[in-house]
């Protein structure tokens, strides 16, 4: 037989394949149930202790047709989504806030009832956002308690409407009553030089106008003329702007409110500032953020921060509308500058005309400044059209109310069914997990193809477990006590794989061991010399563990003489050998326990007493203490033909079963292969059980490697192998 190869096979995660998958989880089934169980009972006890949060939302959109002369001082000319995102702050800002609140009883809503700071509160979860495919602004507020909810929500879309409303109506009023009183003044005017020319036509009747409106003095006064309307024009904007500039400062609401508008349309001097106040912005984001869920000190000094920080942008804010008000007074000092010296060049050309022209030039003088002051009032007139306060539907904003926020009891966290599924998905995952790793720490062997795999040698049989609460020396004598048994029908599978695995004549000695104690070796020799002796063919049985003797136990024999007394000298192996109550089997027993097993087993007495027994029976097998613990086996390893390992099913484990091998094989043992002792009847792992499982398979791969070598086994049970003839 050739050689087995001395590697040593390393299990690594890639023999999970070999092993199964399925296996490991049905062998670690448990520990997934309770991972699952573990993670679902978390779960619904988050579930019931968690507090529910409901959701309220309120969808409103904005048109932003505001007339151009209030655009501008406004600050609205800004379009699409960076107007609807400036709207979005507007509504969670501190002032709308706050003027929501005062439209609510907070003492009858639970969710601010006891909260000091109720606008920061509603700020935290309040929030208002576009909509990616529409210009639909949705505003949603979130509590412990829906009706709160849908009331937060209202109010502050009703704020918001009334504040934009009150804004526009106020700024459109201020610019109507000065466009109004420039109006006045001008009708006066206009009637003051109606009457001056209809006198002065009165007192020069033959005064005519034919052809002097080409004179070139007439044609300069005509252009400074227009020059002027239009300049006036410009002033009254510019003071318009002005004056608007200043109402800003008496007000702080104002002041925030023309921030957040004015920030993203780029008009005027908002660049100017832009960069810092974004900034602090977004340091104030930052301290909001770092606020949520931190601890009291952390929170005490966030506190400190902000409010140095609010220092900081009322600062800057204050900077930004003064550097706004004072360049809408530099505007308007600039506009009315130039009107004053359009003014003066116009009168100096108006004295030039009544100085050069004659008395229908004057009257031409008193023509244009009536047709100018027509044009202004005419230009003050479409100004106050444009702004049309009476008609609410041009200085209100139309905003259209889609939704309302109405009461949702289904809460929006915890998700119950989602919690539940996540539960149990990461049960699983973790349950799965858990058990591969316990499997793979787990260093026992599991299966036949395990112990194969890790052993890298044939399994000669597997062994099932024996039932039935018997003896030491019911089990040892299984094969005789109950020749009808699985168990039996498993030992005489054996005794088919040790003949058709060696070539005749080199199987006379069988040494029976195993890795640890407990794994069932002395049940596995006995049983096997009953099988062989079964076969017809003469069996002596050696006890040479000398650690532990159990053969004499189980086939009920003194062992006051045995094989310690033969190595000795005191008796004679007739003497020492003693007939069993299995025919044609007989056992030597180890007699008394000596103080050096190691040295005796290691004589040439005992290896020339080893070769007068091969003489005279058939097949010897021989019982030896376990591999790792003691050196005994190695020694009868080298010693004997072949050698059988035997490994019990769920308790050896890799790393011993591997040491053992390498030990035999170190010292140059013909190792035949691994026997499954006390496999479990459920058959994971180890296939199943009954007459001739194993034969077919194991007459074919053995008689693949002995190749010359021939037998005829009855595998019938019970039934003597007599027709056994060796090649």
């Amino acid at each position: 037989m050739p050689e087995t190869p001395r590697t040593t096979a390393k299990f690594t995660p890639a023999d999970l394949a070999t092993r199964g998958i399925f296996q490991i989880l049905w062998r670690r089934q448990l520990v997934l149930f309770l991972s699952v169980i573990v993670c679902v009972a978390t779960a619904i006890v988050y579930i019931t202790q968690a507090t529910p949060i409901f959701s309220s939302s309120a969808r409103i959109v904005i048109d932003n047709s505001t007339p151009p002369i209030l655009s501008q001082i406004l600050g609205t000319t800004g379009t699409g989504m960076n107007y609807l995102s400036t709207q979005c702050d507007v509504i969670t800002s501190t002032p709308i806030v706050t003027q929501a609140v005062g439209t609510l009883n907070t003492q009858q809503m639970p969710s601010l009832a006891n909260v000091e700071n109720a606008v920061g509160f509603i700020r935290s979860t309040l929030t208002a956002s576009v909509g990616r495919t529409s210009d639909i602004i949705t505003v949603t507020f979130e509590s412990p308690y829906p009706n709160d909810c849908a009331a937060v929500v209202n109010a502050v879309v009703g704020s918001y409407i009334d504040n934009q409303n009150q804004k526009r109506q106020n700024m459109a009023g201020g610019l109507l009553k000065i466009l109004k009183e420039s109006y006045e003044k001008s009708m006066a005017d206009r009637a003051l030089l109606s009457q001056a020319i209809k006198t002065y036509r009165e007192a020069n009747p033959r005064i005519t106008l034919q052809d002097e409106r080409t004179n070139v003095v007439v044609q300069k006064l005509m252009t400074l003329s227009d020059a002027l309307v239009k300049q006036q024009l410009e002033v009254v904007d510019a003071k318009s702007t002005y004056e608007n500039a200043k109402a800003l400062m008496s007000d702080p609401l104002k002041v925030q409110q023309f921030i957040i508008m004015r920030r993203e349309s780029g008009v005027g001097q908002a660049g100017a500032y832009s960069n810092e106040m974004q900034d602090l912005e977004a340091q104030r984001r930052l301290l909001e953020a770092r606020g949520i869920g931190a601890d009291a000190t952390v929170m005490k000094t966030l506190q400190v921060q902000m409010e140095i920080l609010k220092e900081r942008m009322s600062a800057a804010e204050k900077r930004y509308v003064e550097s706004y008000v004072a360049a809408a007074q530099q505007s308007y000092l600039a506009a009315q500058a130039k009107m004053d010296e359009l003014s003066k060049t116009y009168d100096e050309q108006r004295d030039i005309v009544v100085q050069v022209n004659n008395a229908s030039q004057q009257l031409l003088t008193m023509l244009g400044d009536l047709d100018r002051t027509n044009k202004f009032m005419d230009s003050l007139d479409t100004k106050m059209k444009e702004i049309n306060v009476n008609n609410q539907d041009s200085t209100n904003v139309n905003i259209q109310i889609l939704e309302t926020a109405k009461p949702d009891n289904n809460p929006i966290r915890p998700k119950r069914v989602q919690v539940l599924g996540i539960s149990i998905l990461v049960g699983v995952m973790m349950g799965f997990g858990a058990a591969l790793m316990q499997d793979w720490m787990d260093q026992r062997l599991r299966s036949v193809d395990e112990i194969s795999a890790a052993l890298q040698l044939p399994i000669l049989g597997v062994v099932p477990h024996i039932t039935g609460g018997k003896t030491a020396m019911a089990r040892g004598m299984e094969v005789h006590v109950e020749p009808m048994s699985e168990v039996s029908e498993a030992y005489r599978t054996i005794r088919t794989a040790v003949y058709f695995g060696v070539p005749e004549g080199q199987d006379n000695t069988v040494l029976v061991t195993s890795p640890a104690p407990g794994d069932g070796k002395t049940t596995m020799a006995s049983n096997l010399a009953i099988a062989m002796a079964q076969a017809g063919h003469t069996v002596l049985l050696i006890d040479c563990d000398f650690r532990r003797p159990r053969q004499h136990r189980i086939f009920g024999l003194k062992d006051d003489v045995g094989l310690s007394s033969v190595l000795a000298g005191q008796h004679t192996l007739t003497e020492a050998v003693q007939a069993t109550a299995v025919p044609n089997m007989s056992l030597l027993p180890c007699g008394p326990i000596p103080n050096n097993p190691s040295e005796i087993l290691n004589s040439q007495v005992f290896a020339d007493t080893l070769e007068e027994l091969k003489g005279k029976f058939d097949h010897v097998v021989i019982d030896s203490p376990p591999v790792n613990p003691v050196t005994d086996a190695r020694i009868l390893a080298a010693s004997a033909d072949v050698t059988i390992i035997v490994v019990r099913a769920d308790k050896s484990t890799r790393k011993l079963s591997e040491n053992a091998r390498e030990s035999l094989l170190g010292v140059g043992a013909n190792i035949l292969g691994v026997v499954v002792n006390d496999a479990p009847r459920s058959g994971r792992g180890y296939g199943g059980y009954g007459y001739g499982y194993y034969s077919d398979r194991l007459y074919r791969d053995r008689t693949s490697k002995s190749g010359s070598r021939s037998k005829s086994a009855n595998g019938a049970a019970g039934t003597p192998e007599k027709n056994v003839t060796r090649m």
